[in-house]
Order: C-alpha cells, then structure tokens, then sequence
C-alpha cells in the first residue's frame, strides 16, 4: 500500500465516520491523512467540518485557514472559515 493510498483509505474513513455522525472517530482518521499530507486542502477542509460538528471552532477555524493557504482554489475552506466564526 503506498502512502497515497493509505491517505486515501484515511480520508474515506473520515468521511464515512463523518456521515454516521461519528465525529471523533472522522477527525482521528482525517488527522491520519493530514500526518502523510499535510498540504491536501481537502483533508484540512474535511477535518474542519468534523472539528465544527464537535464544537471545536477554533480548531475548526485553523483548519479551514490552512485549507486555503494549501490552495487558495479550494472554495469549501472559506465557507469553512466563515462558518466557524459564526
């Protein structure tokens, strides 16, 4: 299994753990991936959105703000941002 590989199992992991409403679970699995790349916006973003649904905001807010400086293309990361100031 190459590392690609294992950040993706990780990220689908998340996901999956994210939609069952386990979200403890999704940002274990989704820090998993961020460990192998630390610059994947949409992991930083997914992880986000699972530290907002824990009531993390700040945690939340720093994710979403590193998903954009990671690739300032990644429109889900500002929505995450705002929605973490609210």
């Amino acid at each position: 299994e190459t590392r690609a590989m294992a950040a993706s199992t990780d990220n689908a992991d998340g996901k999956e753990a994210f939609k069952a409403g386990r979200f403890a679970e999704a940002v274990a699995a989704f820090s998993r991936a961020h460990a192998e790349f630390p610059a994947d916006a949409q992991v930083l973003g997914n992880r986000s959105a699972a530290y907002a649904k824990l009531g993390q905001h700040s945690e939340a807010l720093a994710d979403a703000q590193a998903a954009v400086s990671a690739d300032f293309s990644y429109v889900k990361g500002y929505y995450r941002q705002a929605s973490s100031l609210i």
